[in-house]
């Protein structure tokens, strides 16, 4: 936890209106469990740095198949057959994942949320030479800023290195998300919504 704190920016984040105007500065998370905005690619470095510390042998290019528990252990199937098994298994896998039918009891297909989200990180030397940018994080190591509008939210970051870009926008384009607002929620949701309704 230390050198994810020591990585980690400040734990706040200012928020903004679509059009620019500042709502306030808040803390993210409660000061006794403070939250660490954290890139995800000094994360994954940070914990295989861990888990390589520990011993802990680890294989790229490795496909789980299937996932499994025991009545005290998690499990892994390779495409290759192997089986590994463990106290923990993290099932990283993404959207469509192996490990749905596991937790959940089905194969959960994707459903369209109808947002989009694009993400890009620059060295901060590339991002200030645009003055605007440079003017926003001028005398800040690190800040964290959100700009919320309708359909809409983008989170700028800079940490001591980079800066990075989310938006988060809906999908305007037709053949993406249903006109049924039923169909662009969780399965789930949409299973107890029709039945209620």
């Amino acid at each position: 936890m230390e050198a994810a704190r020591q990585e980690a920016g400040a734990p706040f984040v200012t928020m903004k209106k679509f059009d620019g105007a500042t709502v306030g500065t808040f803390p993210v998370g409660d000061p006794e469990n403070p939250s660490l905005p954290i890139y995800r690619s000094r994360l994954h470095g940070m914990l295989h740095d861990y888990a390589s510390d520990l011993g802990i042998k680890i294989e790229f290019g490795c496909t789980g198949t299937e996932y499994f528990e025991t009545q005290d252990r998690g499990g892994v199937v390779l495409s290759d057959g192997r089986r590994f098994e463990a106290d923990v298994v993290v099932a990283a896998d993404g959207v469509g994942s192996k490990s749905w039918g596991l937790v959940l009891g089905d194969e959960a297909q994707p459903i369209s949320s109808g947002f989009v989200l694009y993400r890009v990180s620059f060295p901060n030397e590339k991002a200030l030479e645009n003055p605007i940018i440079a003017k926003e994080f001028e005398g800040f190591q690190d800040r964290g800023i959100l700009h919320a509008g309708p359909g809409a939210h983008m989170v700028t970051y800079k940490s001591e290195k980079d800066i990075c870009w989310l938006l988060t926008c809906r999908v305007q384009h037709p053949n993406h998300v249903s006109p049924n607002p039923a169909d662009n929620i969780p399965r789930k949701r949409a299973t107890t919504r029709k039945k209620i309704g």
